[in-house]
C-alpha cells in the first residue's frame, strides 16, 4: 500500500508480474493521504490525511471507507499505527497531539496528553514492561521537538 500527494492511495499486489497496482482509492476530494499503516491479519488500512482526518479501509473491498473521523487533528496527520491486536489506531500530527481511535466500535477518539512542543512524527505501540501490568498498553512518540515520550494508556 502506498500514498502520495496526488491524493490517491494505491494497493499493490506483489503476486502480479506486471502492473501490480490493483486498486487506487480517493480518500477525499483533493486531500492527500500522508501516512498509512496496514494491519495484515484483518486487511485493514489506516490513513492520516493532510486535513487532519483519519480514514480506515478494508483492502479486500476498498471502494468505501469503513470509518472516517473528519478533522480529528487540527493539522496534517503524519503518523498512524495500529496496535498489536488491530483494534486501535494511534495518530500523531502537526498539532502536537496524539489520538487513540478504537476501530472496532468507532466511538469517540481519546486524546493522549503528549506534552510535545512540536510536530509528532513517530509512534510505536509497546506492550506492558512487566507481568503485573498485562492489560496496560503504552504508546511511544517522537517529535520534532527532539524528544521521545512514553505514554501509559
Amino acid at each position: 500500500t502506498s500514498a502520495s500527494h496526488n491524493c490517491g492511495l494505491q494497493i499493490w499486489d506483489s503476486r502480479q508480474s506486471v502492473d501490480r497496482c490493483c486498486s487506487i482509492l480517493q480518500v477525499e476530494n483533493d486531500i492527500a493521504c500522508l501516512s498509512i499503516d496496514v494491519f495484515s491479519e484483518t486487511k485493514l488500512i489506516a490513513c492520516g490525511t493532510e486535513n487532519g482526518s483519519l480514514v480506515s479501509f478494508d483492502s479486500r473491498n476498498p471502494s468505501e471507507p469503513i470509518f472516517m473521523k473528519h478533522k480529528l487533528h487540527s493539522g496534517p496527520i503524519h503518523t498512524v499505527r495500529f496496535n498489536s491486536l488491530g483494534t486501535k489506531v494511534a495518530s500523531g500530527a502537526d498539532d502536537t497531539k496524539i489520538f487513540i481511535t478504537d476501530v472496532t466500535d468507532q466511538q469517540e477518539s481519546k486524546m493522549v496528553e503528549s506534552e510535545h512542543k512540536d510536530y509528532v512524527r513517530g509512534l510505536s505501540w509497546k506492550p506492558s514492561p512487566s507481568q503485573a501490568e498485562t492489560k496496560a498498553e503504552y504508546i511511544l512518540s517522537g517529535s520534532w521537538d527532539k524528544t521521545l515520550k512514553i505514554h501509559k494508556l
